[in-house]
């Protein structure tokens, strides 16, 4: 397998985390080889064995929307990139107090892993919440 992203940072914003509607994860990195469009984000947030989103997102798509490519670009170049996913505002105001484990995998052209992010955001009541990744 070849290595096309090195995962630099994963951050939860805010931290720590407050409420699901308001969280996003911020994933930087540095991409080693030139991605072209076509390269897919399988994103799934779990509590236990309950699965409450599952998502696929096109990874240029959600560069461009974060200012890390330009919107004419039609691949990923060699560089850095910050990719700000959220994720977490699909479960709402109102998720249940818990440990949510969210996993990021980005998928090449015959369904490669071409990097993969788990994160774990444990939402706790009014304002104490933590953070492990």
């Amino acid at each position: 397998m070849s290595t096309y992203v090195v995962v630099k940072s994963v951050e939860v914003t805010p931290d720590p985390p407050t409420i699901p509607a308001q969280t996003r994860i911020v994933i930087k990195g540095e991409v080693l080889r030139r991605m072209r469009d076509g390269v897919y984000l399988d994103v799934v947030v779990k509590r236990g064995l309950a699965t409450f989103v599952a998502s696929t997102l096109e990874l240029l798509d959600e560069l461009k929307a974060a200012g890390s490519v330009p919107s004419w670009q039609k691949a990923v170049e060699p560089g850095p990139i910050t990719l700000t996913l959220p994720t977490l505002q699909s479960l709402g105001a109102s998720a249940e107090e818990g440990e949510y484990l969210c996993r990021v995998r980005a998928m090449g052209w015959e369904d490669e892993l071409l990097f993969g992010v788990d994160v774990t955001v444990a939402f706790r009541a009014a304002t104490a919440a933590a953070v492990s990744g």
